[in-house]
């Protein structure tokens, strides 16, 4: 087994410790130090695959499969997290419905293993903090809770992209390498991720579907969830803290 298998299973199982435990104390020590561990293996991965010749310009993707209700809205929060650390995505809609079938996220092989891991532990909480924030009322409709539960979701995913966005601003320059400044690898790798997604889907269009309307009140509670959600912003080894934001539009 490679240390990167390692490291991803001892993640994997500090999340579903911490999703186990959601809301109380030990979930949110659980959730540090699986974003510690991340947070350590990006930025050591970013310095060793610090990367010449064709290694330089290795770029590779993934797949999510969407499952179960909101699937639109569990790909927004994906996109939004490729975006801010560095990544491309490319969203699948099901033919003829609003749904979202996959997404395919391509980005530098340090960069994706953070989006996939912090896409599993956000999207946890994404659905589940919706369905046990909003319950449906009496006299109340499905569709008024429905949109109740987006409008908590679509605030949930701009507070915690927003302050993901922060927190990797600050730690640009712990990806330095080779003499070049962190923001220059970084944007180097954005362009590799862009090149590698148009490569491969050379005729893409920009999706210009309408989010619909928005309940103020349980947008505002979903705001207010993503501000309260730990996301890991422990210092690490002289890294200091988990890189990693983006805003949701």
């Amino acid at each position: 087994m490679t240390d990167t298998e390692t490291i991803r299973q001892r993640v994997e199982k500090l999340l579903r410790q911490a999703a186990d435990r959601e809301g109380t104390p030990e979930g949110a020590t659980f959730r540090d130090k699986a974003f510690e561990l991340m947070a350590r293996y990006s930025i050591e991965q970013s310095q060793l695959r610090g990367d010449t010749g064709a290694d330089s310009h290795r770029v590779g993707e993934f797949t999510v499969h969407h499952r179960g209700s909101y699937s639109d809205l569990q790909s927004r929060l994906l996109t939004h997290l490729a975006s801010v650390l560095h990544c491309r995505a490319v969203v699948f809609r099901s033919p003829g419905r609003s749904t979202v079938d996959r997404t395919v996220v391509f980005g530098r092989r340090h960069h994706l293993d953070r989006v996939e891991v912090l896409h599993t532990a956000l999207s946890l909480h994404l659905v589940s903090g919706a369905t046990a924030a909003v319950t449906t009322a009496p006299g109340d409709g499905g569709h008024a809770t429905r949109r109740r539960r987006r409008s908590w979701m679509l605030g949930f995913i701009a507070s915690v992209t927003e302050r993901l966005r922060t927190v990797e601003d600050s730690h640009t320059g712990d990806f330095a390498r080779d003499g070049q400044p962190g923001e220059v690898v970084l944007l180097d790798d954005a362009a590799l991720a862009d090149r590698a997604m148009r490569d491969r889907f050379p005729f893409l269009r920009r999706d210009r579907r309408r989010i619909g309307a928005l309940d103020p009140d349980s947008y505002r509670e979903g705001v207010a969830a993503g501000e309260r959600t730990d996301l890991g912003q422990a210092r690490v080894a002289g890294a200091r803290a988990l890189p990693g934001p983006g805003g949701a539009g």
